[in-house]
């Protein structure tokens, strides 16, 4: 590509032209005519260029030349009685940045988005409210993408096109995840995409610490301790659900996830103070249910369990009543747990080692 260039003759080594053409120049060369005296030497630059733009690029009207653009020059020398002579210059080739920086790399993979649209604007104002204060979520914050369009508060849309604007989401309050579940009515596992906001929620119990549990082997088998009173009510509802209360969770929870305790140990002594002896219990002794499950069976019928970052297990359950089916029962056992003092320390001596800690 050749370009068009305006200049004069300049005697020495400047290298400074102004050049008038397309924004891409390939090779330039400067000539010109010139009444040369006798006796005089006349330098002529003559300049291979380093392309300097796109050539699909709309032209630049007048780009500055500095000599980091310049890959190649020689000088042609003239006299009357030895004509010319070529005097060739070493190249100057210009300082290419091998690895982009980590500040550049980031700007063009998150704040070079294009503008939001007033549609994707308004989803995202809505989806972001719905999944931090109104949606019915899993303990990690996750909920269905396609249970967004039935909300009634988020505006429905294409699931494609939902994915699109959470990728190019300028904010980056939304991450997704494709998870395998089992769907009820129709056999084997189905793959879904499901889709939570990164913080700001107000839900109890609801945290994006929460762990799902993947194998069977990190917790192989529950707990679930209640009152023996209750009975009758996990029969009814042939299994575990959220409203039946449990002695081994904090009074603030989530009247939608069912907890379990990992071990037994977990469960005595607090509790005898929290649950007093009832009419019909032995005084100074706590009647407890324990109910062991299965997690293996249990996560081959396609329930879920998490691990929240206090250590505690819960599950999401079955169905619409979230329900933990009796079918998964380990066992079920009634303990008796009794509180008896083995040594007392003298109020005298309890005094003195009270005063010789604060000492230390």
């Amino acid at each position: 590509m050749q370009g068009r260039m305006r200049g004069r003759v300049e005697t020495g080594s400047g290298l400074w032209r102004r050049i008038e053409g397309s924004s891409r120049v390939i090779r330039c060369r400067f000539s010109a005519e010139v009444v040369v005296p006798e006796g005089v030497r006349v330098a002529v630059v003559c300049l291979r260029l380093h392309g300097t733009g796109n050539a699909a690029s709309k032209p630049n009207p007048s780009i500055l030349i500095s000599p980091r653009h310049v890959l190649s020059s020689f000088f042609l020398s003239f006299h009357p009685s030895s004509g010319f002579s070529c005097m060739p210059r070493p190249a100057v080739r210009p300082v290419i940045r091998i690895r982009p920086t980590k500040t550049y790399l980031k700007y063009l993979k998150h704040a070079w988005k294009p503008f939001p649209s007033d549609e994707e604007a308004y989803w995202g104002l809505a989806a972001a409210k719905y999944l931090r204060h109104t949606a019915n979520l899993r303990p990690d914050a996750y909920v269905r993408l396609s249970d967004l369009n039935t909300s009634g508060v988020v505006p429905p849309a294409d699931p494609d096109m939902m994915l699109e604007w959470v990728q190019n989401d300028h904010l980056r309050r939304f991450e997704t995840i494709n998870e395998a579940e089992r769907v009820e009515g129709m056999e084997g596992w189905h793959r879904r995409w499901f889709i939570r906001a990164k913080h700001g929620h107000s839900i109890p119990g609801v945290d994006i610490g929460t762990n799902r549990i993947m194998r069977a082997n990190q917790n192989r088998s529950l707990v679930f301790a209640t009152t023996p009173e209750n009975w009758p009510l996990i029969e009814k509802h042939n299994g575990i659900i959220p409203s039946i209360p449990n002695l081994h969770t904090p009074r603030l929870r989530n009247p939608n996830f069912t907890y379990f305790a990992q071990n037994l140990a977990t469960l005595i002594p607090q509790y005898f103070t929290s649950y007093p002896a009832k009419n019909n219990t032995p005084e100074g002794k706590l009647v407890q249910l324990h109910i062991g499950i299965n997690v293996k069976e249990a996560m081959d019928l396609g329930i879920k369990f998490f691990r929240n970052r206090r250590g505690q297990v819960l599950t999401t359950g079955l169905g619409g009543d979230r329900r933990v089916p009796m079918e998964v029962f380990n066992h079920v056992f009634v303990t008796a747990v009794k509180r008896r003092m083995v040594f007392r320390v003298k109020e005298e001596e309890k005094g003195e080692k009270e005063k010789d800690a604060a000492k230390a």
